[in-house]
């Protein structure tokens, strides 16, 4: 996937904060212990990757804004934790 978000900043850069989006996904699941928690943060993985993938190919699509907001959901259902991950999807919003 990072394939397709590198080919995509060569014409778009503002789709570098997708790459922030999966880096704090990333470190989010390197602190959850919980297994409901783990599953939670695998389903924000999927939903980020969808998301990149169709925000490289048609940034204006509203299956982006369905995966931005299904993100901001599941990332609040983890609390605390995911307040970068909160952060970074409502500034996607404001970009694409």
């Amino acid at each position: 996937m990072r394939f397709a978000l590198a080919k995509a900043l060569v014409w778009n850069p503002k789709l570098l904060v997708l790459d922030e989006l999966l880096k704090a996904i990333t470190e989010v699941s390197k602190q959850v212990t919980d297994s409901e928690d783990i599953e939670t943060v695998e389903i924000l993985s999927e939903d980020a990757n969808s998301l990149v993938k169709k925000a490289t190919d048609d940034p204006k699509s509203s299956k982006v804004k369905t995966y931005l907001k299904r993100l901001e959901e599941t990332a609040t259902s983890l609390g605390k934790i995911a307040t970068p991950i909160l952060t970074i999807a409502k500034g996607i919003s404001t970009l694409l």
